[in-house]
C-alpha cells in the first residue's frame, strides 16, 4: 500500500515538471498581412509579425523570402526578447524593387526560435496592355489617335506609371513614337506622313517601367491595326499641248492620290473652242480615253479643256496649229483643187503631162476651190499632180486638144467652148424678145405673172396660218392632257448651249403614279396650281419630263447666289400641299421630293429659260426623289452647303450606294414662318380674284 502511494506521488511530480517544461517552451509567431496572390516588380508588401510566448523567451527573429529556390534575407534580429504572457508586433515593408531574378512562385517565411510561419504569392514582371480607342481610318497629314490602358497583375495595386514605345512596322517611319503612361493610361497622337500609301497597317505598343538602376522592370505589349485613306491630291489632264487640224487628239485624266497613284473616279470633261463654245462634254472614268477629231479647217486658236471630279477642278490649254492644206482630185480632164486648211492658200500646183510640167499658181480663200482643164494632142497620157512638194495624183487619161496646156475652167475653157456660146446666144435672144415685144405678150409676162405671184403668196400665208393653228391646237390639247396648269416660268432642256455656267439649286418632284393621274387630271389641277404659284413666287423656273417636275433656282434669274434655303422651304411647302391633297381627295398623288445642288449652264431667251445640266445633277436628283416616300430628301451636296442652318438625319440606299439626308428641323423658324405666311396670303388673294 505504501509502495503504491509513493509511485503515485512520483507520477504526479513527473507530470508537473513536464507541464512546466511544456509551458516554458510555448511560443508563437504569426504573419497577419493580407498578402495577394500576385505582385509586380516594384510593388510594396506591408508585413506585420506578431510574436507571443507563455514564458520569457530570448531567441533570434528572422524574416526571409524564397522564390523558386532563390533565398533572400529580409530581416534578422538576434536575441529578440519576449517576456512571458506578452505579445509583440513587428512591422516591415517589403519592397519588390530590383528583383528581376526572383520572378516566379515566392514564399515569405517568419522564424522565431523553433517556430515559423509562411505566406505564398507570385512575383511577375508582366503587364496587361489594351487599346481602348483607335482611329481606324486616318488621312495622310492627319493625326492617328490611340488610347490605351495598362494594368498590373494585382488589380488592387496602385495605377501604373511608366513609358510606352510604338513601332509602326512601316519602312517610311524609322523612329519609334514614345511617351508616358500615367496612372495606367496612355494616349498616342501621331501624325501620319504625307506620302504614306493607302492601305491597312499594323503596329506594336511596348509598355514598361524602370527600376532604380534604370533597367526595364515590368513590361507588356499589344498589337493594333489602322487604315490609311486614299485621298485625292491633284487632278491632271493628260493630252497634247498642240495639235494640227486633221488629227485626232486623245484626252485622259488622272486623279492622283498621296503617292501619285490613280484613283478611279468619274470625271466630267468639257472642251471649249477659242470662242467659248462647248465642243464636247462627256463623263469618263479616270485613265479612260476621250478621243476627239480636229477638222482640217478648224481655225487657229486656243481651246480650253476643263476636268471636274467632285471638289477638284483643273484646266489645260490645247493650241490649234496652222494648217495649210489642199485637196487635189483629177476627174476626167478636170483638175479640182480645194482649200481644206484653216488659212488662205497661196502656192503652186505642178501638173506633169507626159514629160512636160506646167506650174499653176493657185490662190484660194478658206473653203474655196478652183477647176483647171487639161488639154493635149489627142492621145493617152500619164498625168502627175504635185502640190506642196507632195505627189497627189498619178493617173492615165485620154486627152484632146492642140497642145499640152492647163487652163482655168472659168476662163479659157468656157470661152473656147461652142456649147457655152450657144447657150449665151439663146439667153440674149430671150432677153431681147422680152424687152422689145409689146401687146399681149407684155401683158402676159407682166400682169398675169404678177397676179399669179400674189395668189401664191396668199396660199403660202394661209398654209402658214393653218400650220400655226394646228401647232397651237396641239399645244392646247397637250396642256389639257397634262397635270400641270398653265405657267409662265418655263424652262427648256438643251443639249448644247452657250450661256453662263453657275451653281444652281434643283427641286425634283417625282410623281410615281403619273400615268394614272394623267387619265383624270381634274382632281389634281387645283393642287398643282398651288404648287406652280409657290414655285413662281420663289422665282423658280419649271421643267417637266416624264413624271418628273423640276423647279430650278438659278442665280441668273433669282439675282442671288443664296438660294439653298428658299429651295428647301419651297420643297417643304410643296410637300405640305401634296399631303393636304392626299388627306382630302380620293385620287391620291404618290410622290417623292429631292433637293439637289450642282452646276448648270443657263441662257435666258424671252420668257423661256434654256439650261443644260453639268455632270449628274438631274440624274442624282431623280434617283433621290424616287427613294423618297411622300417626303423631302436632300443630296449630300445640299446638306453640306446648308450646314448648321438645318438639322438632318443621314440615310443610305446600300444596294445602290446612294447617300441622302432627311430634314429634321429648319432652324430659322421665324423666317420659315414668314415664308409660309406670304404664300397663304397670296393663295387667299388668288382665290378672291377668281
Amino acid at each position: 500500500m505504501k509502495k503504491g502511494m509513493i509511485f503515485l506521488m512520483i507520477l504526479v511530480i513527473f507530470f508537473s515538471i513536464f507541464s512546466v517544461s511544456a509551458e516554458t517552451n510555448k511560443q508563437d509567431i504569426i504573419i497577419e498581412t493580407n498578402i495577394k496572390e500576385v505582385y509586380n516588380l516594384g510593388d510594396r508588401i506591408p508585413i506585420s509579425l506578431k510574436i507571443s510566448s507563455t514564458v520569457d523567451v530570448t531567441s533570434n527573429l528572422k524574416l526571409e523570402m524564397v522564390c523558386d529556390g532563390h533565398k533572400m534575407d529580409l530581416m534578422n534580429m538576434n536575441n529578440f526578447y519576449i517576456p512571458s504572457a506578452e505579445r509583440k508586433e513587428i512591422t516591415y515593408t517589403l519592397s519588390l524593387d530590383n528583383m528581376q531574378g526572383y520572378t516566379g512562385s515566392c514564399k515569405i517565411k517568419g522564424i522565431y526560435g523553433d517556430d515559423y510561419t509562411t505566406k505564398e504569392f507570385d512575383l511577375t514582371d508582366e503587364l496587361k496592355v489594351s487599346v481602348e480607342e483607335i482611329s481606324e481610318t486616318v488621312k495622310p497629314k492627319k493625326n492617328l489617335i490611340i488610347k490605351g490602358e495598362v494594368l498590373k497583375q494585382n488589380p488592387s495595386s496602385d495605377g501604373f506609371d511608366g513609358f510606352y514605345s510604338i513601332d509602326f512596322n512601316i519602312d517610311s517611319i524609322t523612329e519609334k513614337e514614345q511617351g508616358m503612361v500615367e496612372n495606367g493610361f496612355f494616349k498616342v497622337n501621331f501624325t501620319i506622313p504625307h506620302g504614306l500609301a493607302a492601305g491597312k497597317y499594323n503596329g506594336n505598343i511596348l509598355v514598361f517601367d524602370k527600376d532604380k538602376e534604370g533597367e526595364k522592370a515590368n513590361k507588356g505589349e499589344t498589337g493594333f491595326e489602322f487604315n490609311v485613306a486614299q485621298i485625292p491630291t491633284n487632278l491632271e489632264i493628260v493630252a497634247e499641248k498642240e495639235v494640227k487640224p486633221g488629227n485626232e487628239i486623245e484626252i485622259k485624266t488622272i486623279l492622283h492620290d498621296q503617292t501619285g497613284k490613280n484613283i478611279p473616279k468619274n470625271v466630267t470633261i468639257t472642251i471649249r473652242d477659242s470662242s467659248g463654245k462647248i465642243i464636247k462634254m462627256e463623263n469618263r472614268q479616270t485613265k479612260e480615253s476621250l478621243e476627239i477629231e480636229i477638222p482640217k479647217n478648224e481655225k487657229q486658236g486656243e481651246w480650253n479643256i476643263t476636268a471636274i471630279s467632285k471638289n477638284m477642278k483643273t484646266q489645260s490649254k490645247l493650241k490649234i496649229l496652222k494648217n495649210k492644206e489642199t485637196e487635189v482630185r483629177l476627174i476626167n480632164k478636170t483638175v479640182l483643187i480645194k482649200n481644206v486648211g484653216n488659212v488662205p492658200y497661196n502656192g503652186t500646183v505642178s501638173v506633169k503631162i507626159s514629160n512636160e510640167t506646167i506650174d499653176v499658181p493657185t490662190s484660194l480663200g478658206l473653203g474655196e476651190n478652183k477647176k483647171y482643164h487639161l488639154s493635149a494632142p489627142e492621145g493617152n497620157y500619164t498625168v502627175e499632180i504635185v502640190a506642196d512638194g507632195e505627189k497627189r495624183v498619178t493617173k492615165n487619161i485620154q486627152l484632146t486638144g492642140k497642145a499640152i496646156d492647163v487652163k482655168d475652167s472659168l476662163s479659157g475653157n468656157l470661152i473656147s467652148n461652142p456649147i457655152v456660146w450657144g447657150f449665151v446666144i439663146i439667153v440674149l435672144g430671150i432677153v431681147l424678145y422680152i424687152v422689145f415685144k409689146k401687146g399681149y405678150k407684155r401683158s402676159f409676162f407682166g400682169r398675169k405673172i404678177k397676179h399669179k405671184d400674189k395668189n401664191k403668196e396668199k396660199e403660202k400665208k394661209k398654209s402658214k396660218e393653218d400650220k400655226e393653228k394646228k401647232k397651237q391646237d396641239k399645244a392646247t390639247e397637250a396642256m389639257n392632257q397634262g397635270i400641270l396648269p398653265h405657267y409662265d416660268n418655263k424652262a427648256a432642256l438643251s443639249l448644247s448651249i452657250k450661256g453662263n455656267k453657275q451653281d444652281a439649286n434643283l427641286i425634283c418632284l417625282k410623281i410615281n403614279n403619273y400615268d394614272e393621274i394623267k387619265k383624270d387630271p381634274q382632281t389634281v389641277k387645283e393642287t398643282f396650281h398651288k404648287i406652280i404659284k409657290t414655285a413662281e413666287h420663289s422665282k423658280a423656273y419649271i421643267y417637266e419630263s416624264n413624271g418628273n417636275i423640276f423647279f430650278i433656282f438659278a442665280p441668273e434669274i433669282t439675282r442671288t447666289f443664296k438660294n439653298e434655303k428658299t429651295a428647301i422651304q419651297t420643297a417643304k411647302k410643296i410637300e405640305e400641299d401634296l399631303r393636304k391633297h392626299n388627306k382630302h381627295f380620293k385620287q391620291r398623288i404618290d410622290f417623292g421630293l429631292s433637293v439637289n445642288r450642282g452646276e448648270i449652264i443657263v441662257k435666258k431667251e424671252k420668257k423661256e429659260m434654256k439650261f443644260m445640266s453639268v455632270g449628274k445633277l438631274t440624274t442624282s436628283a431623280k434617283k433621290i426623289a424616287s427613294m423618297a416616300k411622300g417626303e423631302t430628301l436632300l443630296t449630300k451636296e445640299m446638306n453640306e452647303k446648308l450646314g448648321p442652318e438645318i438639322k438632318t438625319e443621314k440615310g443610305e440606299d446600300k444596294e445602290n450606294k446612294i447617300e441622302f439626308y432627311r430634314i429634321k428641323e429648319i432652324k430659322d423658324r421665324t423666317h420659315n414662318q414668314k415664308f409660309l405666311q406670304e404664300f397663304v396670303k397670296r393663295y387667299k388673294k388668288d382665290g378672291q380674284e377668281k
